[in-house]
């Protein structure tokens, strides 16, 4: 977490915000939900029989069923940082855990299967996460994850910049980047299928709604801590216009990556080695 950065976000409010959000809110969360479809499309093509597989921020992840029914025998095991979201009754993986993905309290080698659904743009120390997750796959198993990449929002980072000096859209990796936190954490043969989806909306107000429905409201450490105040909000407005299209609409981009990275089958490859004891919740029914 670096606090010194205006662009880097707080993953402590991350966490607070997405607790307090009810399951209308994030059953409205369509482009999440899409990208979540297909990053489980990009996994049709992969020979795989988990025995046990890791959700990676599973609280936002409420199509469970899908992933249940890719890999039916599983063991599926679910981590979220915001318990408010793991408490509720929609949650239904095998097992539950309340963890920083930093500091996740399974053991080394324990998971097949690790799906992530943009869950890595949320973790401030991306690095650390990742040698985590590396950490705990078994030698050949598969990290499937999504992530937004620098042009997300690109027309509302724009709008802002004209009307007001401070951050309003969070800054998003580059797959570059991505790839060297990757390699570094010991990943392989990593595969990256990206693509661009624009969302169209009749009105601006029915984007920002949308925003903090899918939970990227604006966090980032150095935005404005008062209200952004109506006439800097119009002024914004006015700029975004220029990207109403032909038919009436307003576009959004959003730049996402989809990944398929594997940890190498050799035993005697060092990974980090720090253990923790594992925990798991069983659930009722």
């Amino acid at each position: 977490m670096n606090e010194t950065d205006p662009l880097a976000f707080d993953p402590t409010l991350v966490a607070a915000r997405f607790t307090r959000k009810s399951v209308a809110e994030l059953r409205d969360s369509v482009v999440e939900t899409e990208i979540g479809h297909r990053l489980l499309a990009h996994l049709e093509a992969v020979r795989l029989n988990p025995e046990r597989v890791l959700d990676l921020g599973c609280g936002i992840n409420l199509d469970h069923a899908a992933l249940r029914t890719r890999f039916p025998d599983a063991y599926h095991i679910g981590v979220d940082l915001a318990f408010g979201l793991l408490a509720r009754p929609e949650n239904r993986p095998d097992a539950l855990l309340c963890s920083n993905a930093t500091t996740l309290a399974l053991a080394s080698a324990s998971m097949d299967l690790v799906y992530s659904n943009l869950t890595l743009g949320w973790i401030a120390a991306k690095q650390q996460g990742l040698a985590q997750l590396r950490r705990v796959l078994r030698p050949g198993g598969l990290l499937a994850l999504s992530i937004l990449g620098p042009d997300t929002l690109r027309e509302l980072r724009d709008s802002f910049a004209e009307v007001d000096s401070l951050p309003h859209v969070h800054s998003f990796p580059d797959m570059h980047d991505v790839g060297d936190w990757l390699a570094s954490a010991g990943f392989i043969d990593v595969v990256v299928d990206a693509e661009t989806i624009t969302v169209e909306y009749r009105e601006l107000s029915r984007l920002m709604a949308d925003l903090r429905s899918w939970g990227v409201g604006n966090s980032c450490f150095g935005r404005r801590r008062t209200l952004t105040g109506k006439h800097r909000w119009e002024a914004m407005r006015a700029v975004y216009e220029r990207y109403r299209q032909a038919n009436g609409t307003l576009a959004a981009s959003v730049e996402v990556s989809y990944v398929h990275a594997w940890a190498p089958e050799a035993a005697d490859v060092v990974v980090p080695q720090t253990d923790f004891a594992p925990f798991r919740r069983r659930l009722n029914g």
